[in-house]
């Protein structure tokens, strides 16, 4: 079976062999097609460059151009807003920065919006102050009307603005209807009488003004009230979004400017030149492209033919011998297959023998191990009871001693107490009885000890005595 599959092998190898010196001819093919189409190529190359550092530089041209309007438009708010307000732009532009921040909304558009509505309003008569105050009650009842309406903010202050200028119907949209009789009741309210005609502009803005805020008691407050909502916060993100492109813008504006300058002076002219220069001298190019190509392909051509001149003969000669010979190299090569398995087969087995055995000595250690155990405990228990024996045996010891001294210690007190008596009774010298062997028996009833120590103890008291009677 083992014959048969590398007989199987070997016809595949041999074959694909067989195939090798018709793929390198068919390689030959392809590197000389290959060199044609890439001079072909070749002659769009420089229109293509050209097309797209061109896409390049206008896409370049067309974002600058966009951002530098945005910022142009910025500037121009801004110029348009210290104007009308004069001095009071510096609390407008307080105003309208928390006003947009509190409600997520863009400032460059708040604004754009007070600057438009100072200005119509001062141009009916209205001062500076009195401009002021009615552009933010605008801009801030146009927010909530939008809010409430879901409408742009920018739309319903828009109709707000016209509203009150007099084209009511724009204020229907958000709910609001003013007519004439309405007018009326309201001025007379205010104090302006119900004399439409003896009003003045500014006074009938007011007087609308004051009815829209009477008919939007629902809709007054809703911006804030709903900042968490879904719109509120797509708003706002747009709002954040516009500020900061508009920021940047005007920001980049003076480098935009120069850079605008730097292209249309320098970078424009420099490429028409070049260009110019690709499509005059475009026939050039091509050949030195086609040089270039050809040489490569020249080198690819020496390359094909050192492997057909010099290594496919001996790869033939090789694939013909195996050809020849492969029923024996196959049976060669399913001996060693044999071999190797066998070897595999081997090593498995003795690694098996050997995991066994360690499994073997694994099992008799761990249940050899408790009995091992009860013996060191049962020796180390031995060592420590005899120990502890020991030690109460010399402590006993000690106590005995002590108290023997002891005892001595009070005869010797007692033998120095009485030594006057003594010789005052029976003469000088008498208290040397003391050493008599009566006294050694009484000390030695008292002390239980041997005749050696008992000795020893009456001479020691004998020279206390003697340096006692010497000393007085």
């Amino acid at each position: 079976m083992a014959v048969n599959i590398f007989t199987l092998a070997g016809k595949v190898i041999l074959n694909g062999a067989g195939k090798a010196q018709l793929s390198l001819k068919e390689l030959d093919d392809q590197g000389e097609k290959t060199n044609r189409g890439l001079k072909k190529s070749l002659s769009g190359i420089g229109k293509t460059a050209i097309v797209g550092i061109g896409a390049a530089v206008a896409a370049g041209v067309l974002f600058t151009k966009k951002m530098s309007a945005i910022g142009s438009d910025a500037e121009e708010v801004q110029n348009k807003f210290d104007v009308v307000f004069g001095d009071m732009a510096s609390d407008a532009e307080k105003w309208s920065k928390d006003f947009a921040k509190s409600l997520g909304r863009s400032q460059f558009e708040v604004k754009a919006l007070l600057a438009d509505n100072q200005d119509m309003l001062t141009g009916f008569g209205a001062t500076t102050k009195e401009a002021s105050d009615l552009s933010k009650m605008f801009v801030s009842l146009g927010t909530d009307l939008a809010s409430f309406n879901n409408l742009q903010d920018a739309d319903a202050i828009e109709r707000v603005r016209k509203g009150l200028l007099g084209e009511t119907e724009n204020l229907k949209s958000l709910g609001i209807v003013i007519n004439e009789t309405i007018m009326k009741e309201k001025a007379l309210e205010l104090g302006y009488g119900d004399n439409l005609k003896q009003l003045t502009e500014l006074e009938k803005i007011q007087v609308r003004y004051a009815i829209a805020t009477d008919q939007s008691t629902n809709a007054i407050g809703d911006a804030a009230r709903s900042q968490g909502s879904y719109a509120s916060q797509l708003k706002t993100m747009k709002s954040r979004i516009q500020d900061t492109i508009t920021t940047i813008a005007v920001g980049l504006l003076p480098a935009f400017t120069a850079l605008v300058t730097l292209v249309i002076d320098h970078v424009l002219p420099t490429f028409e030149l070049f260009a110019e220069w690709i499509v005059a001298n475009l026939p050039m190019i091509q050949e030195v492209f086609g040089t270039v190509f050809r040489a490569i392909g020249a080198a690819v051509g020496t390359v094909y033919g050192f492997i057909r001149d010099n290594l496919l003969p001996i790869f033939i000669d090789v694939y013909k011998f195996i050809a020849d010979n492969w029923d024996e190299l196959a049976e060669v090569f399913t001996l060693a297959f044999d071999v190797v398995v066998f070897a595999i087969k081997l090593a498995v087995a003795i690694l098996k023998v050997l995991f066994e055995w360690l499994l073997k000595a694994y099992n008799y250690i761990k249940n050899v191990f408790p009995e091992i155990k009860s013996i060191f405990l049962g020796i180390f228990e031995s060592i420590e009871d005899a120990i502890d024996n020991t030690i109460k045996k010399i402590t006993e010891f000690i106590d005995k001693l002590k108290a023997a001294i002891e005892k001595v210690k009070n005869f010797f007190t007692a033998a120095e107490g009485s030594k006057g008596e003594i010789d005052a009774q029976f003469g000088a010298g008498a208290s040397d009885l003391i050493g008599s062997d009566r006294v050694k028996q009484q000390l030695n009833i008292q002390t239980n000890a041997s005749p050696a120590q008992v000795e020893d103890i009456i001479n020691a008291g004998n020279r206390r005595l003697a340096l006692e009677m010497g000393a007085r």
